[in-house]
């Protein structure tokens, strides 16, 4: 139990009732989650984290202590048939048993999956949160989700395991614009206890009881390996996400100031250290997009062209980082001549640190690298002691190139010339290069002395698929 009761005015045996209430008071009490709202809409799925939170609230708000309007809203994502069927009907019951107004929707998760290009989970959480926006928006509502520290738990792992920031460490925040998290600091086991006390039915999407999906397979596997070493893993990653977010939020603070006072010209952010350009670079990409850079190597990319004061990154298939004038820029992908120099698409050394995806999609074209012992018959091996450093991007205007069979080194603007490879694909061709020693062209191949070789102990294989 919390250390500072801030509701007590219930039954004394229902110890799991007196938890979560002063759990979510606390967190109100710490991030006024709760305070000055006129109207809360819970975000209903009909499982037990979701019935906890309406239930919650609805005693919250009966006590006196909180006067806000309390609706439930469900997305059906017509994914499971009659069990989809099954929620939204318990849905519907349970919040008018509670007085609380209902509000629905169904939707195709899996057409807007293909649709958007995305996984069915990713279009899931699109689609109900574009829901719960618009009621938002209508009703003038908070909505509150019901996100435990356990799903904080299982989002630091799953941001660590993807090569996430500090930002990714801080996890899940308790307010984020109207959506409001007040069972953030509430354990999934704490929810059932409450569920079970309260004498609440709840349903199981059968989906959560599978590992299918990254999140369950975290939840299945990697969280009880860390309750044997530590019960107390979820209490703990909280209060890593706390002081995580603190320093997240003084950094970002910090990256404001830095990127007015260098007005983004590269020669004064390379100055900085290195830990506050990282920040900058996403607060400039977050002005621009909105959005954040969510892994680091990218980033790192960024860091690179800032130091070089040349170059560009391809942070998504929206927008790219580049130099231009002497001064770091976030611009849409337009794909002219100018953007294409130097367009980084990722590090090699990634590939052979096996930290980084094998397959890359660029304009339309997969690019496939995986490491080999030996010379294989298709694709194209290079020596991995010759590509220490090297970049998968397109041209540069320093770059050079050593014809294998002449053993010449030319400028790549020359070569080009000399075999009239079309004006429009110069600048846009794929290749690796260490700093501008190109060693690999797509459509012509590899330099004089990078292949495999017998004295060569491992490779990098590229495969090229074309559409």
């Amino acid at each position: 139990m919390t250390n500072n009761i801030f509701f007590n005015n219930i039954e004394a045996e229902k110890t799991a009732s007196v938890l979560v209430l002063n759990k979510i008071c606390e967190a109100d009490h710490r991030y006024n989650i709760l305070k000055g709202k006129e109207h809360i809409i819970v975000a209903l799925s009909g499982g037990a984290d979701s019935v906890c939170l309406l239930h919650s609230l609805y005693m919250l708000k009966n006590s006196g202590k909180y006067d806000f309007k309390l609706s439930a809203a469900h997305l059906n994502h017509n994914l499971r048939g009659e069990e989809a069927e099954r929620d939204l009907k318990f849905s519907k019951d349970f919040a008018e048993s509670l007085g609380c107004e209902f509000f629905s929707r169904t939707v195709d998760v899996a057409q807007w999956a293909k649709k958007l290009k995305v996984s069915t989970e990713t279009s899931g959480r699109i689609k109900r949160y574009e829901f719960f926006e618009e009621l938002s928006k209508s009703l003038k509502a908070a909505v509150a989700t019901a996100h435990t520290a356990s799903d904080n738990s299982e989002t630091v792992i799953f941001n660590m395991a993807r090569g996430s920031s500090i930002k990714g460490l801080a996890g899940i925040p308790p307010i984020r614009g109207k959506v409001i998290r007040p069972l953030l600091f509430v354990t999934r086991e704490e929810v059932e206890s409450y569920c079970l006390e309260n004498n609440l039915s709840f349903v199981t999407d059968s989906t959560n009881l599978t590992d299918d999906y990254t999140r369950n397979s975290i939840r299945h596997k990697v969280i009880p390996v860390l309750k044997d070493i530590n019960e107390g893993v979820n209490g703990n990653i909280t209060r890593l996400s706390r002081s995580a977010r603190l320093v997240d939020d003084f950094m970002t603070q910090c990256a404001k100031d830095a990127v007015k006072n260098t007005e983004c010209r590269c020669s004064l952010l390379k100055e900085l250290h290195p830990a506050l350009l990282s920040y900058c670079i996403n607060y400039i990409y977050f002005k621009k997009t909105g959005d954040n850079i969510n892994q680091n190597r990218l980033v790192e990319l960024c860091s690179d062209i800032i130091s070089k004061e040349k170059g560009a990154v391809q942070i998504n298939e929206k927008y790219t980082a580049c130099i231009e004038k002497g001064c770091f820029k976030i611009k849409e992908n337009s794909f002219d001549k100018e953007i294409k120099k130097g367009l980084v698409y990722l590090n090699l050394d990634d590939i052979i640190n096996g930290s980084y995806p094998k397959k890359i999609t660029v304009q339309g074209t997969v690019y496939s690298f995986e490491l080999v012992d030996c010379l294989e018959d298709d694709g194209v091996v290079l020596d991995v002691e010759k590509c220490r450093g090297a970049v998968f991007r397109t041209r540069d205007d320093c770059d050079v190139f050593t014809l294998k069979k002449r053993k010449v080194t030319k400028s790549l603007k020359k070569y080009f010339n000399e075999i009239k490879m079309p004006a429009e694909k110069r600048y846009s061709v794929p290749l690796v290069a260490v700093d501008n020693n190109v060693l690999w062209i797509d459509g012509i191949g590899a330099a004089y002395d990078v292949e495999f070789s017998k004295n060569s102990k491992r490779g990098i294989k590229i495969s090229v698929s074309r559409h």
